[in-house]
């Protein structure tokens, strides 16, 4: 119940401050970007759900059950990443219109590198569910909404619907971190995991490096390349 109402005000941080420290305008090129990245969860998080109740009647099969769900959701999710910071132009475009493309799309960009952090929180929060620690997804929500409160009071006066896209990215990603860190003692290894976001880390410096500016030709063979490589060294998960 702490959890559900400390968590709920996590969805409403971010606006807020834009709307307090920038404007409204800003509050809509940043919805914008965040609606159009986490559509993409509701598909993990489909493969999530079901998970904290057979977890709760074999408890001894958590980290099993976790390792080979979490490797899914890095491979699904880093794709999913990879694909909105190439194509976050194109998305904007098709999906709002070009007017917004300036403002929401960099907002975009780091949006979708949070995909797989707002992923791995449902995850993590489903496995604690199940293994009957409501205290250590209590403190993680109450931490994640202090942590992202006090990082959009930081970013948005100076860098404005970017920097409510980053405090969500970081804020996210460390209490991930940390959740990751608490689970490794029920046996979750996280090696695969984090084999894709160095892949994920590689190609988005690719894009920033070589990608940037070039046509949609490059950007779908860069995006061809990272499936590759992801089945090549996940190959015998893939298979299985």
């Amino acid at each position: 119940i702490v959890a559900g109402i400390v968590g709920s005000f996590i969805g409403v941080i971010d606006k807020y401050a834009l709307a307090v420290y920038k404007n409204t305008a800003a509050v809509g090129f940043y919805d914008i970007a965040f609606t159009i990245g986490a559509t993409v969860i509701v598909l993990p998080q489909s493969l999530i759900t079901p998970l904290a109740s057979r977890i709760a009647k074999t408890p001894l099969h958590a980290a099993e059950y976790y390792n080979s769900l979490a490797n899914m959701v890095a491979i699904m999710t880093t794709f999913f990443a990879v694909g909105f910071f190439y194509y976050a132009d194109i998305a904007i475009n098709v999906l709002a219109g070009s007017e917004y493309i300036a403002e929401s799309v960099t907002p975009l960009r780091i949006i979708a590198l949070a995909i797989p952090f707002l992923a791995f929180q449902v995850l993590n929060a489903a496995v604690l569910q199940g293994l009957n620690k409501q205290w250590v997804n209590a403190v993680s929500i109450t931490a994640l909404v202090v942590l992202n409160l006090a990082l959009n009071y930081l970013l948005v006066p100076v860098f404005g619907a970017n920097g409510a896209a980053l405090a969500l990215l970081f804020s996210y990603g460390a209490i991930v971190l940390a959740n990751w860190i608490y689970l490794k003692k029920y046996g979750v290894k996280l090696k695969p995991t984090v084999i894709q976001y160095v892949l994920l880390t590689a190609f988005v410096v690719g894009y920033g490096a070589i990608i940037h500016g070039a046509g949609i030709v490059a950007k779908t063979i860069a995006l061809m390349i990272f499936a590759l490589l992801t089945f090549a060294i996940q190959k015998q998960f893939v298979l299985e």
